[in-house]
């Protein structure tokens, strides 16, 4: 956070001892996923409105907000592009459970980046733009790291797939590490 605190799910930003700076996002029964810009200067979040969950875009300098998403599918999640010129999320979107991106301005069709039968959680945009990593349940239950590149023709592949669940991944500045959770010990 710029302002040297951290913003809670709520939307409420915080300082180094817990107390309020001033709220950031309000008026959805529901808020989740914050998910900063790369730039620091807007929020990412699941917001509920009219009990539809979508994806929302908070503007922190001038206090607007816009909706991203429409679709009447659960939209979560969201994780935007290193560039900040797009949000990927998952979704049920179009009838097909997923990954999918949308332009941060709004214009532009969804684009699905992953679509299966499995269930997928957290992507992460590599920092290069060029592909991405997120967590799949496969059918015996476990939770393992998959990578996608966004080439045209490309095939998502597993990145970490063991007997225990490996789940949050989140990727260095540098693109060469990856930290996860496991429930191996």
């Amino acid at each position: 956070c710029r302002s040297g605190g951290w913003r809670a799910a709520d939307g409420s930003a915080l300082d180094r001892k817990g107390g309020l700076i001033k709220i950031v996002a309000s008026g959805y029964p529901l808020i989740r996923f914050p998910a900063f810009s790369p730039d620091g200067r807007q929020i990412a979040f699941m917001g509920v409105q009219d009990g539809n969950p979508d994806i929302w875009i908070q503007d922190l300098d001038r206090g607007t907000k816009t909706r991203l998403t429409v679709d009447p599918q659960t939209d979560k999640e969201p994780a935007w592009s290193a560039n900040g010129d797009y949000i990927s999320f998952t979704s049920g979107a179009i009838g097909n459970a997923g990954i999918y991106s949308k332009r941060t301005d709004g214009t532009g069709e969804l684009k699905p980046l992953v679509t299966n039968s499995e269930n997928l959680y957290g992507p992460e945009w590599l920092p290069d733009g060029k592909g991405l990593v997120y967590v799949s349940e496969n059918n015996s239950n476990r939770f393992a790291i998959w990578y996608t590149s966004l080439e045209n023709g490309s095939q998502p592949k597993a990145f970490l797939e063991t007997e225990f669940n490996v789940l949050g991944p989140s990727i260095s500045p540098d693109g060469r590490f990856i930290a996860f959770s496991s429930n191996e010990s």
